[in-house]
């Protein structure tokens, strides 16, 4: 099985995630599409995978349990949260006895649990003993968060409410676009973030996109006018007038990994540590361990002081939590070294929490002036599931972090102020040895965006410049406020005309339309590479009475091709010929559902009695997910056509290894069968099919016997074998071939199919 997967996966990054966008992809064939979609992959595959569940995937109303079978960390796990070491689980269903529920019905494991069960999928940091010595060497003194920002940035009253209509604009809509980037991935960062190491590629995307936003290194891009054909495979095609500019026209969908041949995925630096906007960033996940925060600021300090600065800006950032660190040279030549305390930017309590071991934020007590409260409440209750009805998550409690009053909202303006001094400092005194500040300025204002972003880093002017305006991208600026916190204005650069606009947090109603009119932006982060380009397009704000310059698409998106078989009254007559026209870009998902209709048709024709039901008597497996990738199986309860069972493969799989591959796979499912406790309808055995698409093999998998059973004058030949295998202890024996031949039956030859049917 593991074996299965990796091969998957190998194939799912080789075809899917790797793109290349040199093929003239508006020319592809339908049947080039299909292979280049993820469904050409595994067609059961609801979205294309990801190293993280989306909200957007999970339908809260519908699913009641959600199961997860972890085979790299060897743990199956229920709603994300009780979970179970997969080799130690207890059996026959008795692992059911230790879930349990809290007060506020959120799923756990009971305090009875035995401890050698249970899987604890939290990442667990290695604190360099080291660090610890040389924090005490280092004096790093911690100041109030008021003491640091006079210092560093700017002073900081937090009695005050800051008014978002008095902030300058650029920050005012930075900080709009964070707060709609808490509420969609909130739910996601409580679910997930503590199993997160800060080297995996979900930390460091979501970490990064957190400070290309605080940077204010990003740009708004109109996902209306993306090509969206292949953005179920995890990209977007960028319109004609672009290319140019981007050099290629694939635009990678945030976190989807989709990438260009050779390139690295997601936008993020694949190190932990790394300069960005003239501050050392590190990367360190679960800052809410007083270990964890105090070896990363002392790693960062010592990180920039060996790379021979004496004075520079740092951060430690573990996407929930930030530390900001101001090193410089003091009188007597020693490092003088001020932080920040611990501060929020998704805040988790034990009330606003949906898991009950999910993450806490810890409050520093010169932060709790920014929250409301300090919400840590006493250990609650268990319930077990038969005790209480399932609730429904109220949304509304995880949004928390979406209200400006909450501590992400503080936290990130003191981001954008502190990469904006650290920027300032560096370019204090310099300017352009080439053209004067004017000249620069009409640069700057006719300049595509990646330009704009690059000279607004080369001199104090232009820094000071960008600052004034937030350019949105090339058709767009926002210059100023509006006569609310909620209005803009936005200049067109190509016509200089002033446009007021409304901005708005994009949201759907229940049946998933807009609830406000308005033209939807998302933010781009990795502009520095173009070839590392990443959309936010589960980001999305909208803005009022603007149209983008190029055309909205119109096309529409390319469905999922998913198929299985399914029971029609009365049956189609025409669908049962499907199995010999199969195109060679079907997924498996059509092999199955051209066989089962196959199979009803056989017996319609045969007049066998309740035929016309036959398609509604064929069963798809349970749990389809539980089969190996690349097969799919039908079958018939034992009291009909003695339990009949079918399992399929596609054509372009057919190896002789395959074959030999799938009949092992077959035998060991059978004899699963075979041992369950149903002697009412106890049989010799299951007539099976084992086909790769239209090439097919007739099988007859006998049950084992202590005692050879006697059998009937002038026996066919598979009768004899039959009753020779059966007491054989091997179940591989058992599966006796019908229909005589090494070579499969070709359902496509006239012959073949006749030798078959008859």
């Amino acid at each position: 099985m593991r074996e299965m997967y990796s091969r998957s996966a190998q194939k799912f990054e080789d075809q899917i995630l790797t793109v290349d966008v040199k093929i003239e992809q508006d020319d592809l064939t339908i049947s080039e599409r299909h292979a280049m979609s993820y469904l050409a992959i595994d067609d059961r595959l609801i979205y294309a995978p990801i190293q993280t569940i989306m909200d957007r995937f999970s339908n809260d109303l519908i699913i009641e349990w959600t199961y997860t079978i972890d085979l790299d960390r060897e743990m199956f796990a229920v709603d994300d949260a009780a979970c179970f070491k997969l080799f130690n689980i207890p059996r026959g269903g008795r692992w059911i006895r230790y879930l349990a529920e809290d007060a506020q019905r959120r799923r756990k494991l009971s305090d009875n649990t035995p401890k050698d069960i249970i899987a604890d999928i939290s990442w667990k940091p290695n604190i360099n003993p080291n660090l610890r010595v040389l924090g005490e060497a280092l004096n790093i003194e911690l100041l109030s968060l008021t003491d640091f920002a006079a210092e560093t940035m700017l002073r900081l009253d937090l009695d005050t409410t800051v008014d978002k209509q008095m902030m300058p604009v650029r920050i005012n809509f930075l900080m709009t676009t964070f707060l709609q980037m808490c509420r969609v991935y909130r739910k996601i960062l409580d679910r997930f973030v503590l199993a997160w190491e800060p080297s995996c590629f979900m930390f460091r995307e979501m970490a990064f996109a957190v400070l290309s936003l605080a940077a204010g290194e990003v740009f708004f891009e109109f996902s209306e006018v993306l090509d969206a054909k292949y953005r179920e495979n995890g990209y977007y095609l960028l319109p004609d007038s672009r290319t140019p500019k981007y050099h290629t026209r694939m635009l990678p969908r945030f976190i989807h990994e989709s990438h260009l041949p050779g390139i690295e995925p997601g936008s993020a630096p694949k190190s932990t540590s790394f300069w960005f906007h003239d501050v050392l960033v590190h990367l360190n996940s679960r800052l809410d361990l007083d270990d964890v925060e105090e070896a990363s600021v002392v790693a960062v300090v010592n990180d920039g002081l060996d790379q021979g600065y004496e004075e520079f800006y740092a951060m430690v950032l573990s996407i929930l939590d930030v530390v900001l660190i101001r090193v410089q040279k003091g009188r007597d030549g020693k490092p003088y070294i001020r932080r920040s305390p611990l501060m929020a930017l998704f805040e988790f309590t034990e009330e606003n929490s949906g898991y009950a071991h999910g993450p806490r934020t810890r409050l520093s007590q010169s932060q709790q002036g920014l929250n409301k409260q300090d919400s840590h409440g006493a250990k609650q209750k268990d319930t077990s599931p038969g005790e209480s009805d399932a609730a429904e998550e109220d949304g509304a409690a995880s949004d928390i972090s979406a209200d400006p009053a909450a501590a992400g909202y503080f936290t990130f303006m003191l981001m954008y102020h502190f990469f904006n001094a650290a920027a300032a400092e560096r370019l204090a005194g310099t300017r352009s040895l080439l053209f004067p500040n004017e000249i620069l300025s009409l640069i700057m204002d006719f300049s595509d965006m990646r330009t704009y972003l690059a000279l607004a880093q080369s001199s104090a002017f232009c820094h000071e410049l960008s600052h004034h305006k937030l350019r949105l991208n090339d058709e767009y600026a926002v210059i100023g406020s509006g006569e609310d916190s909620e209005t803009f204005v936005l200049e067109d650069l190509h016509s200089g005309k002033k446009i007021h606009s409304k901005l708005s947090m994009y949201q759907k109603n229940w049946l998933g339309h807009p609830i406000a009119d308005g033209l939807k932006l998302s933010p781009v982060i990795g502009v520095t590479n173009t070839k590392r380009l990443s959309i936010m397009d589960d980001v999305t704000i909208q803005l009022s009475d603007v149209t983008p310059k190029d055309p909205v698409w119109s096309e529409a998106e390319e469905g999922s091709s998913q198929e299985q078989h399914g029971w029609s009254f009365p049956p189609n007559e025409e669908d049962g010929d499907l199995i010999f026209n199969l195109p060679n870009d079907a997924y498996l998902g059509a092999v199955e559902t051209a066989w089962g209709r196959y199979l009803s048709k056989l017996a319609r024709d045969a007049g066998e009695p309740d035929s016309e039901f036959f398609s509604t008597m064929l069963r798809n497996r349970l749990y389809r997910c539980l089969l190996p990738p690349g097969y799919r199986e039908l079958g018939m309860e034992p009291f009909l056509c003695s339990g009949f069972h079918a399992f399929f493969r596609h054509e372009r799989d057919k190896t002789p290894e395959e074959w030999e591959q799938t009949l092992q796979y077959v035998a060991r499912q059978l004899s699963k069968l075979e041992v369950r406790p149903r002697e009412r309808f106890r049989r010799w055995g299951h007539p099976v099919i084992v086909a790769f698409s239209a090439r097919v093999k007739l099988f007859y998998y006998v049950f084992h016997r202590e005692v050879k059973p006697p059998i009937c004058s002038n026996p066919k030949s598979y009768t004899v074998e039959i009753a020779d295998k059966c007491t054989d202890p091997n179940s591989g024996r058992r599966l006796v071939q019908l229909i005589a031949g090494e070579d499969p039956i070709d359902l496509k030859d006239d012959d073949g199919r006749m030798r078959f049917e008859s």
